[in-house]
C-alpha cells in the first residue's frame, strides 16, 4: 500500500484540454447543481474495470451545488488488486496511486456538469485491469453525495464498453486518507459523488471506431474504410453499430426477429433489448397498429408499456384476455382489502334453502366497502 506523500505530483492546474482527435468521455457524470447530502471526510471510492485500453486525460472532483469548492478535495486514481476474486470486494487492496490532484479555493479547475476537472500533465494510459477512483476531504460546507443504496437520476456512469463500474463502492477512515479504502459499501457501484475522471480511447485509423471495439468485432483497426461497411446486412454500418451498442456481425442483436437497422430507423425500439418498454411483450409482437389481433400481433406500441393508458401494462392485458389498445376493456381488478366472511376454497354447501340468508354485524370504525361477494359451493 503506497501513501499519497510518496508520489510526485502528476497534475497541474490548467484549463480543460480536449484533444482534437478524440472527444473525451467522462467516466462518472453528475448533473450540474447537484447538492451533497453527507459530510464524510474519509476516502470515498468507486471500483471499475478497464475492458480495453483507455487514456486518462483529466481527474475531477464533485462540487456540491456547482458553486465553487470551499474545502481542499483530493482525488486519487489507484490500480487495484482484486485478490483473484473479481466478484468479492472485501479482499481487494490498492497497488499504486497512478495519479492524484488536490482541488480547492483558487485551484478549482473547470466545472463540467457537477464536477470540476484538471488535466494531467501527461495523459495516462490504463491497460485492461482493475482500478479505483476516489476522493477525500469532504465535510461541512462542501458535502459529498451518498446515494445510500438508492440510485440517483442525477448520477450516472459512462454508457460505454471500455469501462465497467463494479461492486458496491468503498470508503475509508478519515485518519487513513492517502491509503487505499478497504471497507466495501452496499452499493450501487457509483454510490458516492466524489472523484471522477475523463478519458479517450485509441483509434489508429481515425475512423471513429476505437481500436478495442474493432479488434473485438473482427474489423481492421488500420483500415478507416470499414467504418462504412455493413457485414451483417442489417441496415446499420459499423459506425452505427458502435453508436447503438449492437453486434456488427449479428443482424438481430437482441433476438426479437427485428433487424437492428429496422429497430433503429423504423420502429425506434432498442435493438439491444427484445422488450424495449419492459411490458412483458417482445417488440416483435407489438406491431403498433392500434388493433389487437392475437397474442402474436397485439397492435400495441413497443415503446409504451401501457398503450391504452389504463391501469394495466400491455403484457398484463394480453395475459388476462383484455384489449391492450382499449382503455375501456380492462383486466379484472384484483381483490384488495379484508374479507368480512371468509369461506374455505372448495368447501361444498350443506343446505338448499332458497330464501335470504344473512349475517348481522357492527362497524366499530369507519370502513369502505370495495366489493360484494357470494358463496360458491365447491
Amino acid at each position: 500500500m503506497q501513501p499519497l506523500r510518496s508520489l510526485p505530483s502528476f497534475l497541474v492546474a490548467a484549463a480543460l484540454l480536449f484533444p482534437s482527435a478524440h472527444s473525451q468521455i467522462i467516466a462518472y457524470q453528475i448533473d450540474e447543481g447537484t447538492v451533497g447530502n453527507q459530510d464524510f471526510g474519509g476516502a470515498l471510492g468507486m471500483d471499475f474495470i478497464v475492458n480495453g485500453s483507455i487514456t486518462v486525460q483529466e481527474l475531477g472532483v464533485f462540487d456540491s451545488g456547482s458553486d465553487g469548492l470551499s474545502r481542499a478535495i483530493t482525488v486519487e486514481l489507484w490500480s487495484r488488486d482484486d485478490g483473484g476474486t473479481p466478484d468479492v470486494f472485501n479482499d481487494d487492496s490498492g497497488d499504486t496511486i497512478l495519479a492524484f490532484s488536490t482541488f480547492g479555493v483558487g485551484e478549482e479547475g473547470t466545472l463540467v456538469g457537477g464536477s470540476r476537472f484538471k488535466p494531467l500533465a501527461a495523459p495516462l494510459e490504463l491497460a485492461e485491469g482493475t482500478y479505483t477512483i476516489l476522493a477525500h476531504g469532504y465535510g461541512p460546507g462542501e458535502r459529498n453525495v451518498n446515494q445510500g443504496g438508492a440510485p440517483n437520476a442525477g448520477l450516472s456512469t459512462a454508457d460505454t464498453e471500455f469501462i465497467t463500474f463494479v461492486g458496491g463502492s468503498r470508503f475509508g477512515d478519515p485518519a487513513a486518507n492517502g491509503q487505499f479504502p478497504n471497507r466495501p459499501d452496499g452499493g450501487p457501484a457509483n454510490r458516492y459523488g466524489s472523484g471522477t475522471f475523463s478519458f479517450t480511447t485509441e483509434d489508429t485509423d481515425g475512423d471513429g471506431l476505437p481500436d478495442f471495439w474493432e479488434e473485438a468485432n473482427g474489423l481492421d483497426k488500420d483500415n478507416p474504410d470499414d467504418a462504412d461497411d455493413d457485414p451483417d446486412s442489417d441496415g446499420l454500418d459499423n459506425t452505427e453499430e458502435f453508436e447503438n451498442k449492437t453486434d456488427p456481425n449479428e443482424a438481430d442483436t437482441d433476438g426479437d426477429t427485428l433487424n437492428d437497422g429496422e429497430e433503429v430507423n423504423t420502429t425506434m425500439t432498442d435493438p439491444t433489448n427484445a422488450d424495449s418498454d419492459e411490458d412483458g411483450l417482445t417488440d416483435e409482437v407489438e406491431t403498433n397498429s392500434g388493433t389487437f389481433v392475437s397474442a402474436s400481433d397485439t397492435g400495441t406500441d413497443p415503446n409504451n408499456p401501457n398503450t391504452d393508458g389504463d391501469f394495466a401494462t400491455d403484457g398484463e392485458e394480453v395475459e388476462a384476455g383484455s384489449d391492450p389498445n382499449d382503455p375501456n376493456d380492462t383486466p379484472p381488478v384484483p381483490f384488495a382489502g379484508f374479507l368480512a366472511v371468509d369461506y374455505l376454497e372448495g368447501a361444498p354447501g350443506t343446505q338448499t334453502f332458497g330464501e335470504g340468508l344473512g349475517h348481522d354485524f357492527i362497524v366499530n370504525e369507519p370502513i369502505r366497502v370495495n366489493a360484494l361477494g357470494v358463496f360458491d359451493s365447491g
